[in-house]
Parts: C-alpha cells; sequence; structure tokens
C-alpha cells in the first residue's frame, strides 16, 4: 500500500519501505472516528537526492525544506512535521518522552 502511493504521486517505486512509526487520534468524543497516521522511511538511491529527478504525478508541486523550517511551514500539517522532525538525521527529539495524564499506550 505505501509503495503503491510512491509510484501513484511520485512515480517511484522504493526497493524497501520500513516501517518507521504511527500517530493515533482518536475523535470519538467528539462524534467522529479513531485514525491512525502511519510513517515509513524510504531510502533514495543518491541520483533521486534532487527533486528533478522525481516525477510528481499528482500534486500541485514538491520543494525540498530544512528540517528546522518544518515547525513554522504552512505546508506540512503538524503531524508530519513532527514525525520528519523526531526522524531526522540530527536526531530532534531521538531522547525525549512524551506523557500527559494517564499513560494509555497500547
Amino acid at each position: 500500500m505505501h509503495a503503491t502511493w510512491l509510484k501513484e504521486e511520485l512515480d517511484y517505486s522504493p526497493e524497501a519501505v520500513s516501517y518507521f512509526a504511527s500517530l493515533k487520534f482518536d475523535f470519538e468524543r467528539l462524534g467522529a472516528s479513531r485514525c491512525v497516521r502511519l510513517f515509513y522511511e524510504v531510502q533514495l538511491p543518491p541520483v533521486l537526492y534532487k527533486l528533478a529527478a522525481l516525477t510528481l504525478a499528482e500534486g500541485h508541486s514538491m520543494a525540498p525544506l530544512e528540517i528546522a523550517d518544518l515547525p513554522l511551514s504552512k505546508r506540512v500539517v503538524p503531524y508530519d512535521s513532527f514525525a520528519i522532525w523526531r526522524q531526522s538525521p540530527r536526531g530532534y527529539g531521538r531522547d525525549l518522552r512524551f506523557e500527559s495524564g494517564p499513560a494509555q499506550c497500547s
């Protein structure tokens, strides 16, 4: 499924896709459902480091962003920004532990 999205969006079929993390949102109290956002890592070959080597098949545009600019970017939704920030090569947030109220992790 995740590799299919990359093929549809960027006309790219990765050799491997690795699970990274998931964020779970529970909106049942508000009358909506629970949703899960899954994040995966894909290693790009050096030839694709430049965005011009990728083909934008869907969407309006694509552009590189600096990790430090993600929290301020209006082009990246906050939960995507957070996952990218946590995964970044600089290791931002890798030692952070988040807790608020009683833990209800599964």
